[in-house]
């Protein structure tokens, strides 16, 4: 036949023309291809790798991009996802047309062109061969003012999350890491498809530097040992030319840099089993020892990044200060000297220096989705505005005027452990942080279905709601709720927020990083804050008043509400004591337990449920020490329990996209 019908539109298989009541509707090439594609397979789930191999073919686009285009054509049609009639979104998998096609057949196929007429087939071969020479723009050296920038474009399309990218030697192309169920190396050389690449290694954790002679610098795990490689790539192989003496066991390394000019390492680190607070290391490759460098300008500062600029001559640290702002830092090599460059308002991790090797790179505010280079002189401009979350890596490119990044989208679901208790309402989005009622079959969490982090309440057999409107963005952590379930304490950044169930809401400032965050009683509560030489447990009341401050030798105070009297308290060593709050503290040692004091756990019918952060395995165990039930790896965001029923925010998707940016 030669038209098809659903709902009030019309659509002519040969002619291509849509129309709704007789009234025709423009078509741009990308919404006549997947209109037409959906028509052809109806009621049947279509992947985005489908759309990228029949839409897009050879060129390569974002999950952003597709999504921009299914959603265009949703516009179109005046169809809402949220209560989808033509286009419905399939969580996971894709999408389905799921409206009923009337008076309908396999849409007519021309006899040379499969699916296509040539009207199509033209307008989609002119749309991608534009995009194709977009891409071609990276791969160029024609020198390119910074203030040009504005449009971006994926380098490579492939399930898994990629990380640390870099420029191969002499602008050949690009080489990186992907994680899925293991991790790889893949590069990608100009104009070609990537190709995975063998290594000898049982882990790659990130690609720092190339040599002057052309080997890579790496941090890997090799028969157990942790080091940093330089190897050399051959026939999509890899072969390790030289181990750095001075391995990485029993630290934990944030990051690396290497200096080619004088073969030296710069390392952010802290040892395993201790606080957060990472230090500044820089050593030759063939060092026996770490050479820390200090410095009373760093005080007070978690150090999180660091970058060589490109003339070597300068490393940018990015930190974090106790106001929950971020601070860009500049170290000399050669004079050895401290300077701020810039202070931003709120947390970020992403920093480099620009191309220019003087002005900055970063991500903006959360939700952070745009790449801003700042100039000097209070000068910003945008290089990249997308919908993803940009995260976590930005390098620059070979060629002396891009810059790689990563955009990153992943989905959080609460999941119980165990048995299921109750039908869950999850969303598209992130759900995280769950908490039990003490005094109700609900369960309270963080969502970001609305666009930003809001909390949520959902009871036994109802659907989720919003029982807050935070007018900003806040990275929520450490919730908790009090024993009689009317107020609500969270950190965001080093804030501290009372939150009651009518609205109400109260903040104060912390001068340190807050560790945790638990409920003793009705009104008072326990926070436990990071310092440079350890831990500091405070004791407040529900108006911010100080009731006690304990001593250095404990790193937390919390509950087992099935024993509302006790107060339980963790010590430097992960041992457990028992007191009371309600009389002076005479802790008395629990048995034999031990617990890392880094890890997140929670204690239930004097049962501890320990989560090992290293490895994502929760350990159940009794206060003898003995585990009785164990989970493998759970990449989570938050969990808890509740006479023996866990609840927990696990990561159920999670993909990223390699990008880079495209001068105008």
């Amino acid at each position: 036949m030669n038209e098809v019908e659903f709902g009030p539109f019309r659509f002519n298989c040969h002619t291509r023309q849509l129309k709704k009541r007789g009234q025709n509707i423009p078509l741009d090439p990308r919404q006549l291809a997947l209109l037409v594609f959906f028509i052809d397979n109806p009621d049947r789930i279509i992947s985005r790798d489908e759309l990228q191999s029949v839409i897009w073919k050879d060129i390569f686009v974002s999950d952003n991009a597709i999504s921009k285009s299914v959603a265009n054509l949703r516009k179109l049609l005046g169809d809402d996802p949220k209560n989808a009639r033509f286009i419905q979104t399939v969580p996971k998998q894709g999408y389905r047309f799921i409206s009923t096609l009337q008076n309908t057949q396999s849409i007519e196929k021309d006899s040379k062109l499969t699916r296509r007429n040539k009207l199509s087939l033209f307008l989609l071969t002119s749309f991608a061969a534009l995009t194709s020479i977009a891409s071609m723009y990276f791969w160029s050296t024609q020198s390119i003012k910074h203030d040009l920038y504005g449009a971006s474009f994926a380098l490579t399309r492939q399930s898994g999350l990629k990380i640390t990218p870099l420029s191969m030697l002499n602008d050949q192309g690009i080489i990186y890491l992907n994680k899925s169920s293991n991790t790889e190396l893949w590069a990608k050389p100009k104009q070609e498809s990537p190709y995975e690449i063998a290594t000898p290694f049982e882990d790659i954790y990130e690609l720092i530097e190339f040599t002057s002679n052309g080997d890579l610098v790496i941090r890997a795990l090799h028969k157990g040992t942790c080091s940093w490689y330089k190897v050399e790539i051959k026939q999509k192989k890899m072969t390790i030319k030289e181990t750095m003496e001075l391995g990485c066991n029993g630290i934990v390394v944030h990051d690396s840099d290497y200096s080619k000019d004088i073969d030296e390492l710069f390392v952010l680190a802290h040892p395993e089993k201790s606080i957060h607070s990472n230090r500044l290391y820089r050593m030759a490759f063939n060092a026996k020892s770490f050479i820390e460098i200090t410095s009373q300008r760093l005080k007070g500062l978690e150090l999180e990044r660091l970058d060589l600029n490109p003339l070597e001559q300068k490393l940018l640290l990015v930190t974090h200060n106790s106001k929950g702002e971020s601070e860009l830092i500049s170290f000399d090599l050669q004079q050895s000297e401290f300077s701020t460059l810039k202070l931003l308002t709120f947390w970020t991790n992403n920093a480099i220096w620009a191309q220019d090797g003087s002005g900055i790179v970063y991500t903006e505010a959360p939700p952070a989705t745009k790449l801003l280079l700042d100039h000097g002189m209070d000068k910003t401009s945008v290089i990249v505005s997308q919908s993803n979350y940009l995260c976590c890596d930005i390098t620059r490119a070979s060629d002396g005027v891009n810059y790689l990044f990563t955009s990153r989208d992943s989905d959080f679901d609460l999941q119980w452990l165990l048995e299921p208790y109750f039908k869950l309402d999850n969303s598209t989005s992130y759900e995280m942080l769950p908490i039990f009622s003490h005094h109700s079959e609900t369960i309270f969490f963080v969502s970001k279905r609305s666009g930003r982090s809001q909390l949520y309440a959902q009871e036994m057999g109802k659907a989720a709601r919003a029982i807050s409107n935070f007018n900003s963005h806040l990275m929520i952590q450490n919730l908790a709720l009090s024993t009689d379930d009317h107020h609500f304490l969270f950190s965001s950044g080093n804030q501290i927020y009372l939150f009651d169930q009518l609205g109400k809401e109260k903040t104060i400032d912390s001068s340190e990083q807050i560790s945790h965050i638990d409920w003793l009683s009705e009104n008072i509560f326990a926070i436990s804050f990071q310092t440079k030489t350890g831990y500091q447990v405070k004791l407040y009341d529900i108006d911010f008043n100080l009731v006690q401050s304990l001593d250095s030798n404990w790193v937390r105070a919390f509950s087992d509400f099935s024993m509302p009297d006790i107060t339980f308290l963790l010590d430097k060593t992960g041992k457990i004591y028992k007191t009371s709050i309600s009389q002076p503290f005479k802790p008395d040692l629990v048995q034999n337990i031990e617990i890392n004091p880094t890890n997140n756990f929670k204690m239930d019918r004097e049962l501890i449920y320990e989560m090992d952060n290293l490895s994502g395995t929760m350990r159940i165990k009794n206060l003898n020490g003995i585990i009785v039930n164990e989970f493998s790896y759970l990449e989570n965001l938050g969990f808890d329990v509740k006479d023996g029923k866990i609840i927990v925010g696990v990561k159920t998707h999670s993909s990223s996209e390699l990008m880079s940016t495209l001068p105008q």
